[in-house]
């Protein structure tokens, strides 16, 4: 096995366990309502305030399906809610409500 392979072997097995790491830390610190991906998809949603579903699908690495099942979830749970895109009104936008700065935002 060259050094570059060997590398890489490296940089998967670390990775690996940092995601590990974070999924055991979400685990221990998110609401019990709130499922590890619905964590990470408010967290992924957290840098602009708001998304759309593709894009969530895009960053989370799962089906259109899916995503929009756990983006309905999280509606109903009250961490998001969608709203027309001002700049095309086709477009449905996946805002934070205050509910996830008020039990996320401690976290």
């Amino acid at each position: 096995m060259s050094n570059v392979d060997q590398l890489v072997k490296r940089m998967g097995y670390f990775i690996g366990l940092i995601e590990y790491a974070k999924t055991e830390f979400i685990k221990d610190c998110v609401p019990e309502d709130l499922t590890p991906l619905q964590y990470k998809m408010i967290d992924a949603t957290c840098y602009e305030g708001y998304t759309t579903v593709s894009r969530l699908t895009r960053i989370m690495d799962i089906s259109m399906p899916n995503c929009s099942r756990e983006v309905n979830k999280l509606i109903t749970k009250g961490y998001f809610i969608k709203k027309a895109d001002p700049d095309d009104k086709r477009k449905q936008r996946i805002h934070l409500t205050e509910l996830v700065i008020k039990t996320i935002g401690k976290v």
